[in-house]
């Protein structure tokens, strides 16, 4: 029953390897394809010390100097660093790109992302395992991959790109991509 469910999850999260993993996991995501192993361990050992409270392992991982150090790197050493800075993922690029063009505004034509990210290689709910999608760069840096992403980003710079609605509730005209 949930009282079983609830003790293998107790379990789990008392094991060092689930520290490890969650701390990897977290420090992948926000810092690097690589992220420094002492920065990792030290979140491990917020996660035992905290019984696995995430907010205590992020604020661990947000004061740490090895992430300031890495969001406070000038740009051309990021450039020269391939392993500083983080690549987007599809749906943090396109999300990130529309409030940018957009400044939150909201838009009722979903259908149009729902597309481009399916283009992407990152449609929704199209994960099969419970993994997810990939957080490293390697994923996501295919040639074809950047050419889908120029286009995308052309399709949003470009005006509406269709997200918007005409007076009578249709969908906007689409630039360069179809309405699913």
């Amino acid at each position: 029953g949930l009282d079983e469910v609830q003790e293998v999850v107790e379990f789990l999260c008392e094991q060092p390897a689930t520290a490890r993993f969650v701390s990897r996991k977290l420090a992948l995501y926000f810092i690097a394809d690589e992220p420094p192993p002492a920065l990792v361990e030290r979140m491990a050992r917020t996660f035992e010390k905290s019984h696995g409270t995430i907010a205590d392992m992020l604020k661990t991982m947000f004061l740490d100097k090895d992430f300031l150090a890495a969001i406070d790197a000038p740009v051309s050493a990021k450039a020269a660093d391939a392993s500083a800075g983080k690549f987007k993922d599809p749906m943090q690029f396109v999300v990130s790109s529309l409030r940018l063009a957009y400044d939150g505004r909201p838009f009722p034509n979903f259908r149009l992302v729902i597309g481009w990210l399916q283009q992407l290689g990152e449609p929704l709910y199209g994960h099969v395992t419970p993994d997810g999608y990939a957080l490293n760069e390697s994923a996501w840096t295919s040639s074809g991959q950047l050419v889908k992403r120029f286009e995308i980003a052309r399709a949003i710079g470009s005006g509406n790109a269709g997200l918007f609605n005409n007076d009578d509730n249709t969908p906007g005209p689409t630039v360069g991509f179809p309405v699913l």
